[in-house]
């Protein structure tokens, strides 16, 4: 321990000299000696108060800061973007974060997990067989974590050569270890999930990515809150408050005494107590700093690798950031992972992809919380599960209902929404949010508006929605102030609901005077344009809203503009960002209501089978079968509408065996058709029809082992078969 002090201590004297420290006192002393009305002893008395003040600190230090913390953690409680108990917790992800805060004494749980893994009448025949190969099966007697994730990353990797049939087995065990070599990947989810725990184990630093409202905020306050109960010491900031000044605004937030910070040097040496006082510890620092992206200050991003390299260097001390997906990779991944010392475990809840029975476990919870009295169908159900936010929204609007939802429409929800909580007086409100929407616009800042800005007649319409999920106040320091004086500000809760107000009141705006009541394309290229050059973070969701308005009028110009201008060039960046359900967001756009496929999209779609990327084309495929078999609004109709674009059978096949090939595990393969086709079988006899039709077509046009078996399968329990075939081969001009 006196080591890790030593070396925190060496780190710390880069930006503050062994002597300098020594001086601080001197320096209190020989300034109460120039005062004529203060003795040397009522100097040192006074020093001794403060000497006293820094010890009752560094006493109640944790129990202040995580004052703190949970006052923050209250605020997103009264916001509603934290619910605790009723949103339960069914992927991995908070899992992940269980093993970052346990550090390596949970090693022992990962090394129990791995042996019971292989503790079975399979794992005993891969311990007997490949006992003089360099891999293990089991771990006895190593603590070290980093050689339990080498070992564990070894295993997998040969499982999977194993699976690849790159791996000679013995003689002996050729017949009975074959099916290894096909099924032996059951394996590697699990020694995946293990060896993800252990690196979070090992981790000093974490960046949580996902998209908007689907739960980083609720899972880093019930984070936060674990840690807090565990007595750990826990700073728990929001990026969208921080300041410019990140270093102040930091040690602001541990709660020092006016009287140790008024002095410069004497603040010096409190940062220096805290830091061993960190050190010494017996438990873990948790900083945790939420919506790292909802902060686009130019200063306080060039200041933030810096300042986090300096914290990661302190002993004890673990951070994790939690930023949106959708900007990470472009715009946060180098100033939160390439310019820092530590390289980040990073942990994304896109990955954490609940099941059927999760969903539905989930849905039950929020009905009975919300008394809704109807089942939701399956699209509606997969879309709310991934935005806690939405999902709030949407049972708050639909409280004590009855009423089927089978098309999540989005904005006329946010609208209905607005009207719920208005209490009838929807136009005042209204105003109110297209006056902070202008201002927004104005000042090029999406984040907050300062409430001075709002005139009087329309701060009225805060009182109407006070307490709901849609805007709320906070107070900011104002850095240009000479007094450093702290305003009142107000900001969206919700991120989505903020991109629809302001590109409702931008197209409200452009349609003054046109008599279709709809603007131009130009208009609105040009408008979001101008949002793309600013790299504003409200881009997307307004792209999203005006799209759907645009399909709504089959402006069929305006949605291919906005999908090859304004979604494909985020794609050509290198980076493409996939939804729980696989798809990249230009899909998410076109499936996102179940309006009839206007031409545009149509050939967008084709174009993505034939020659998008090597797992565009399995992962829709794949998401139109999930369709079918859950009853979604999307079915494999849209597959074969689009299939018809191919112009002759050497293509058509070729996107077919595109549609098949996917390396996912995940991706729905040729040998999954006969247990899919008898699932749909005790379904509607259109969704089974269309499925039929996508598995004759393969059956036609391509040659596998097992293509037989199939037709076969297929022969037996269709009695239309030869009318379904002469459809097909009408409809794609077969030979």
């Amino acid at each position: 321990m006196f080591s890790i002090v030593v070396d925190s201590m060496e780190s710390i004297s880069q930006k503050m000299s062994i002597k300098e420290l020594l001086d601080i006192l001197t320096d209190d002393i020989a300034f109460f000696q120039g005062l004529e009305n203060l003795t040397l002893l009522k100097g040192l008395m006074v020093i001794l108060v403060i000497t006293i003040v820094i010890l009752i600190w560094v006493y109640r230090n944790k129990k202040l800061t995580n004052e703190k913390s949970k006052e923050k953690i209250e605020i997103f409680k009264r916001n509603k973007k934290y619910i605790e108990n009723l949103f339960v917790e069914l992927n991995d992800s908070k899992e992940c974060l269980r093993y970052f805060s346990y550090k390596k004494r949970w090693a022992h749980r990962i090394i129990r997990d791995f042996n019971n893994l292989f503790n079975d009448y399979n794992g005993e025949m891969l311990k007997e067989a490949f006992h003089s190969y360099d891999v293990k099966f089991e771990i006895d007697g190593i603590k070290d974590i980093t050689k339990i994730i080498s070992i564990m990353e070894n295993t997998n990797n040969f499982i999977e050569k194993l699976h690849n049939r790159e791996i000679d087995i013995p003689e002996k065990y050729s017949e009975s270890l074959l099916k290894h070599q096909i099924f032996s990947n059951g394996y590697k989810e699990p020694i995946e999930t293990l060896i993800k725990r252990a690196i979070c184990c090992n981790s000093k630093y974490i960046v949580l990515t996902g998209s908007a409202g689907n739960g980083k905020t609720n899972l880093l306050c019930s984070f936060s809150e674990q840690v807090m109960r565990r007595k750990c010491r826990c700073i728990f900031l929001n990026g969208r408050d921080i300041e410019n000044e990140i270093e102040s605004y930091f040690w602001r937030q541990i709660s020092v005494p006016k009287i140790i910070g008024d002095v410069e040097k004497r603040f010096g040496i409190v940062k220096l107590i805290w830091r061993i006082m960190v050190c010494l510890s017996l438990k873990p620092t948790f900083i945790v700093i939420d919506a790292i992206n909802e902060n686009n200050d130019k200063v306080f991003l060039k200041k933030l690798p810096a300042f986090l390299n300096e914290l990661l260097s302190i002993h004890n001390i673990n951070v994790i950031v939690a930023c949106r997906s959708e900007y990470y990779e472009l715009r946060y991944k180098d100033i939160l992972e390439n310019q820092i010392n530590n390289r980040p475990c990073c942990v994304n809840l896109v990955e954490g992809e609940y099941n059927n029975a999760a969903i539905d476990r989930l849905f039950r919870v929020y009905s009975e919380e919300f008394n809704y009295k109807n089942e939701i169908c399956y699209s509606v159900k997969k879309r709310l599960s991934e935005q806690l936010l939405l999902m709030r929204l949407f049972f708050e609007t639909y409280q004590n209902s009855s009423i089927q939802i089978n098309d999540l429409n989005i904005h006329q929800l946010y609208d209905q929404y607005i009207t719920k909580i208005s209490r009838g007086e929807k136009s005042k409100v209204n105003q109110y949010l297209n006056e902070i929407v202008a201002i927004m616009l104005k000042q090029k800042d999406y984040s907050t508006v300062d409430s001075s800005k709002i005139s009087t007649e329309n701060k009225n319409g805060y009182s109407l929605i006070e307490g709901n999920i849609l805007v709320s106040q906070t107070l900011i320091r104002n850095p240009d102030s000479l007094l450093s004086e702290e305003i009142e500000a107000v900001y969206f809760v919700f991120d989505e609901m903020r991109d629809y107000c302001i590109a409702k009141y931008k197209m409200k705006q452009m349609q003054s005077g046109r008599s279709d009541g709809f603007p131009t394309n130009f208009q609105i290229c040009k408008f979001i344009g101008e949002l793309e050059s600013e790299k504003a973070v409200c881009l997307e969701g307004v792209v999203n809203y005006i799209y759907r308005e645009g399909k709504k009028r089959k402006n069929n110009e305006l949605c291919s503009l906005l999908l090859n201008n304004y979604i494909t060039s985020i794609e050509k960046t290198g980076y493409q960002y996939y939804t729980n359900d696989g798809l990249g967001r230009d899909m998410r756009l076109i499936f996102d209501s179940i309006e009839h496929l206007l031409p545009c999209e149509e050939d967008y779609i084709y174009n993505i089978m034939a020659n998008g990327s090597y797992d565009a084309c399995p992962s829709l495929f794949t998401y139109l079968v999930e369709q079918e078999i859950n009853g979604g609004n999307n079915t494999l109709e849209i597959f074969l509408v689009c299939l018809k674009k191919a112009t002759n059978t050497e293509t058509l096949s070729a996107v077919i065996q595109r549609a098949i090939s996917g390396w996912n595990d995940k991706h729905i393969k040729i040998n999954d058709f006969e247990k899919i086709d008898r699932v749909l079988c005790s379904k509607e006899a259109e969704r089974l029809k269309r499925f039929r039709k996508i598995e004759i077509l393969t059956i036609g046009l391509l040659d596998w082992e097992g293509r037989d078996n199939l037709l076969s399968y297929i022969q037996n329990s269709e009695e239309n078969i030869d009318e379904l075939i002469d459809e097909l081969v009408n409809e794609y001009k077969l030979k």
